[in-house]
């Protein structure tokens, strides 16, 4: 919900809602700054969001996979809804910028329809690399 990081969300992030959360498109971006020892130790990658109860129920699993600087990191499937985490360790290689880009997909979400233009996957809560 910071404003100052709002530069940060490069695509698929809708505006802030309740002055604390955003909801994402099918698909999402972030720069992200790296974390000061991450070119030699890695880090680990953090999303933390929640999957509300009338997206579960019309889909039923939501698939979330990511790519860090080009690297895809393993999926992660969510059968429940609720608050979650999608965490991914990072090697250092591909953290060698002070800031990397991150694409995050949803192999499934809520289409646009005629009461909600946008497509919505999840809502976003934090999202952020964490030293290793």
């Amino acid at each position: 919900s910071d404003p100052h990081a709002a530069a940060q969300f490069t695509k698929g992030f809708y505006p802030v809602e309740a002055g604390s959360w955003r909801w994402t498109a099918g698909n999402f971006s972030v720069a992200l700054r790296t974390p000061k020892n991450a070119p030699q130790n890695g880090a680990r990658l953090i999303l933390k969001f929640v999957i509300p109860d009338p997206v579960m129920l019309q889909l039923h699993s939501i698939k979330l996979s990511s790519v860090v600087n080009g690297l895809a990191l393993p999926p992660e499937e969510y059968t429940s809804t609720g608050p979650q985490t999608y965490r991914r360790d990072v090697p250092a290689a591909v953290l060698k910028a002070d800031v990397v880009n991150v694409d995050f997909a949803l192999d499934k979400f809520l289409p646009s329809s005629p009461t909600d233009q946008r497509e919505l996957g999840v809502i976003a809560k934090t999202v952020g690399f964490e030293a290793k």
